[in-house]
């Protein structure tokens, strides 16, 4: 039962945590009649591509349309994207962000082969500081995350990067881990082993002397 319990744990915590941040559009496209375009580039149909020039202070963009990007070709702050002239539709994507989609003619844009527009992008910045869950097995065992106390199931704003983690309750074996938080790994789970007892016989000499273990009186 356990088990399962904890299982459900990190499945409603991953759902939390996959609130992401969002890309917007700025203005409407911009229609760019000096702007050049390699006519060579053609689509599936054989059509020469019509160009759109996605401007972003955001990296790592990835794309996708309706007929598919034909090319294309990064820079610097932008990308160009080589399309089908009756392309409608595109995508963008970025991690740790929801995908946008882009209607082109809700933003002025009419492609046409041989002709560039341009769109600028931009979007939330992600924070250095991620919500991270850690759930332990036992559920009150002792959580310290470098140094500060956290608790199991509850989330915790931590850097992201490597962190030392210790999980401790009397009874069980301690574990000291260290653990990477990045954008894609905010939610740890451990599950601590029961010590096993077993029967001790201790003899003094002289007989009657008092025996202590760990500072706990156990006998004479």
């Amino acid at each position: 039962m356990k088990k399962y319990l904890l299982v459900l744990i990190i499945a409603l915590a991953s759902l939390t945590l996959q609130a992401q941040n969002e890309m917007r559009i700025v203005g409407k496209g911009e229609f760019l009649p000096s702007e050049l375009i390699d006519k060579t580039v053609r689509d599936a149909n054989g059509e020469t591509c019509a160009g759109l020039i996605i401007s972003s202070d955001l990296d790592g963009l990835r794309y996708d349309s309706y007929n598919g990007i034909v090319k294309t070709n990064p820079q610097p702050g932008e990308d160009f994207l080589f399309l089908s002239p009756d392309e409608r539709v595109v995508t963008i994507y970025k991690t740790g962000f929801t995908s946008l989609k882009i209607i082109l003619s809700e933003y002025g844009i009419k492609l046409k082969s041989g002709e560039v527009w341009k769109l600028k992008v931009t979007g939330d910045k992600v924070s250095s500081l991620l919500p991270i869950t850690i759930t332990v097995l036992p559920a009150d065992a002792k959580i310290v995350v470098d140094g500060k106390e956290a608790f199991s199931g509850k989330t915790v704003q931590t850097a992201i990067g490597k962190h030392e983690v210790t999980i401790s309750k009397e009874g069980y074996r301690t574990i000291t881990k260290q653990i990477e938080v990045t954008q894609q790994q905010v939610v740890f789970s451990f599950a601590l082993q029961e010590i096993e007892l077993q029967s001790v016989t201790i003899s003094s000499n002289p007989d009657g002397a008092k025996i202590y273990l760990d500072n706990n009186e156990k006998g004479i």
